[in-house]
């Protein structure tokens, strides 16, 4: 709930504060010095705040203070302390920067155990750094000058003996200048993140970063975290997002509509893609590409039905969109283990493996049964024993090489944008 409540006031201005019964602390000395600190944070008290803060005894308004001062210091990076590697940075900087960093990246470069210093010769005073490793040098290197490695710049340990005890800069905020903030009485914590919940679900492009953080923080107290999802979500990213979220913690009491969404809402292989991408930590972007984990078994059987369940010519060509992908995915679907129940995605991964299939045995003759019922999709190869695409494309040039116009019309008919592109050559084709 905090980091929900963080959410809400960074984004809506709201805090929340549970209604009790009256004979409060009122307008005293703690009121104002939790004023007085938030004044110093950049916010102000909304009125119908100030009364709701008043009419707290003073035990919940000294938990209050800690609570909003803490939200507050997270939104101002106030509650971090900061550790400059220089330490008496910005008023005391190497006046070479050029030569520093060449120092930094000859020894980082140089630099081996039992080996005097490369950069003055000395050998007794060079030492390695915990945790990483590297040589420093103290002649070379003045310690008390540093909070880090000097030449990585990563923290070390805090006993390391080349650092010196030094205070921490930054633990304390000072004053925030320029315009107050109005820090608001929320009344409804649900029906507020609800709201922000279906604005994010609602965007027409790729949400960013915080706010994909956002959303999973405030999905737990919407609709949509019970799989209660809004009709449309216009960024497949979004709704594989959600989906797999929902999957890999099915809330109390929902598993019923969220078993039905992967076959509700996933419309594409990529759709599927997207959700294993995140259920393995990846990203929904696909990129980078994540290393696809293990899945359990029902969840495995849900994904394939899914696939399963689309038309062949374009399962088989979504999977050839990003073959790579697929082949990692496919050692967590195990789609030749279920054929029987799921023969058109296992025919998919046949193709896109180029697996060798045989009718002597019982994955190659139901591969080979699967293949001839769809000619639309899939060719065999006799030569090679080997599942071939019959893509959308290839037959659309297929049939305009051979002049057969009723074929490519209707192929191109599919795909209205292609058959814009193609008109010209259609027509041609009439006119002859």
């Amino acid at each position: 709930m905090h980091a929900a409540d963080s959410v809400l006031l960074r984004r809506v201005q709201t805090v929340y504060v549970d209604p009790v019964p009256a004979g409060g602390a009122g307008p005293g000395p703690a009121l104002r010095r939790l004023e007085t600190e938030l004044l110093g944070r950049g916010y102000l008290l909304s009125p119908q705040l100030h009364d709701a803060l008043a009419g707290l005894p003073a035990e919940e308004l000294a938990a209050a203070h800690v609570r909003l001062v803490g939200l507050a210091d997270e939104l101002l990076g106030s509650h971090r302390t900061h550790r400059p590697l220089l330490r008496r940075f910005p008023q005391a900087v190497p006046r070479d920067t050029e030569a520093l960093y060449v120092d930094r990246v000859f020894a980082h470069l140089l630099q081996r155990p039992g080996q005097p210093c490369v950069l003055c010769g000395e050998a007794k005073l060079v030492r390695a750094l915990s945790p990483c490793a590297h040589l420093v040098c103290r002649l070379c290197w003045d310690a008390s000058a540093y909070d880090g490695c000097p030449i990585c710049h990563r923290r070390v340990d805090t006993g390391e003996p080349f650092l010196r005890a030094v205070r921490a800069v930054g633990a304390a905020a000072p004053a925030t200048e320029g315009p107050l903030r109005l820090m608001r009485l929320g009344t409804d914590r649900a029906a507020d993140a609800t709201a922000l919940v279906g604005d994010l679900l609602a965007r027409r492009t790729p949400l960013s970063p915080q706010d994909r953080a956002d959303l999973l923080t405030l999905l737990p107290l919407s609709p949509a975290g019970r799989g209660l999802l809004p009709a449309e979500i216009p960024v497949r990213e979004t709704k594989a997002l959600v989906v797999a979220t929902l999957l890999a913690d099915v809330p109390e009491g929902a598993e019923a509509v969220v078993r039905a969404l992967p076959g509700e809402r996933l419309t594409t292989a990529t759709d599927v893609l997207r959700v294993l991408a995140v259920l393995s930590g990846g990203d929904p972007g696909l990129a980078p590409l994540p290393r696809f984990g293990g899945l359990p078994r029902r969840l495995r059987r849900e994904l394939l039905a899914v696939l399963d369940a689309l038309p062949v010519p374009f399962l088989v060509e979504d999977v050839l969109r990003h073959p790579t992908a697929w082949k990692r995915a496919a050692e967590s679907l195990h789609p030749f283990e279920g054929h029987a129940r799921h023969p058109r995605a296992a025919l998919a991964f046949a193709v896109l493996r180029a697996t060798p299939v045989s009718p002597a045995t019982a994955l190659g003759a139901a591969l080979l049964e699967t293949a001839a019922g769809h000619p639309d999709a899939v060719r065999v190869d006799h030569g090679t024993g080997r599942i071939r695409p019959a893509t959308w494309a290839g037959r659309l040039e297929q049939a305009l090489a051979a002049r057969d116009l009723g074929t490519a019309t209707g192929i191109a008919a599919q795909r209205p944008g292609e058959l814009v592109r193609r008109l010209d050559h259609l027509l041609r084709l009439a006119a002859a």
